[in-house]
């Protein structure tokens, strides 16, 4: 029987230099989580994002931009972190105490390539909160 390939592969480490380019990335539907009410037809709504990965002596250097909507209200998850190692994962942002925020980590991609996985909660103008989960391959 095939053993299963994880869904993420640890980054053995990281490069010295060099700039990455990430897809337009791949979202979960971002589920109500509190805040204002919602109608029922908002417990899930849309997301997109761009993100960016640049590598130095300092780590990994990350920006990371989600638009979420439901109901008719937007919201933005903004995030500029750098990560020091490849063991490393970075928390921005009100991520934690249910504001707005992401917890970013690093996976391997394969071929030379990395993924960018991003736990975000993100606040709508409506004060309803909503997470989900995003992945951008960057090579």
């Amino acid at each position: 029987m095939a053993r299963a390939r994880p869904l993420r592969q640890e980054v053995a480490a990281l490069p010295a230099t060099g700039t990455f380019t990430c897809d337009a990335g791949t979202f979960t539907a971002p589920s109500y989580t509190g805040g204002s009410s919602v109608s029922s037809t908002a417990n899930f709504g849309t997301a997109s994002g761009n993100a960016s990965m640049s590598f130095d002596a300092s780590g990994a250097k990350i920006a990371l931009t989600i638009d979420a909507s439901a109901g008719g209200s937007t919201g933005k998850v903004a995030a500029s972190t750098t990560m020091a190692s490849a063991a490393s994962s970075s928390i921005t942002g009100g991520y934690l105490s249910n504001g707005t925020g992401a917890q970013l980590m690093l996976g391997d991609g394969g071929a030379g390539r990395y993924l960018l996985i991003a736990a975000y909660r993100a606040q709508l103008a409506n004060g309803a909160n909503y997470q989900g989960v995003a992945t951008f391959r960057c090579s």
